[in-house]
């Protein structure tokens, strides 16, 4: 009796754990402007640019914009267009369709930049 009592114990503890954290990364897939966020600020530090924590995302891009000139209107542009996007009232469902599209282009633009700088130097 007492080992099935303190394995399903473990085994309710297990899945009282698990199934959240499955559910967490689920959803962070799920939301397509967080996984735009992540893929801006990993290519951001590939670069060898890092937002602290203190760090507001426009006053980062500034940074990362000042600091590579022929990257600066792809970074703009994504920051402008993303913040738009968070913060702004919400858009119809094909103009927020749109909008993804075109921030998509823009962490491409932001690679090409990157090639193009980098050839250039």
């Amino acid at each position: 009796g007492r080992l099935i009592s303190f394995a399903s114990f473990w085994l309710f503890g297990t899945v009282v754990f698990i199934i959240p954290l499955l559910m967490w990364r689920w959803w962070t897939r799920r939301d397509p402007m967080l996984r735009f966020d992540q893929k801006f600020l990993a290519m951001a530090k590939k670069y060898g640019f890092e937002r602290p924590l203190h760090e507001g995302r426009m006053n980062f891009a500034k940074r990362w914009a000042e600091s590579a000139p022929r990257m600066r209107q792809p970074i703009e542009d994504f920051t402008d267009l993303f913040c738009r996007l968070i913060y702004a009232p919400p858009l119809s469902a094909d103009a927020q369709q749109a909008a993804r599209k075109r921030l998509k282009d823009l962490l491409k633009d932001l690679r090409q930049a990157h090639k193009t700088a980098g050839q250039g130097q």
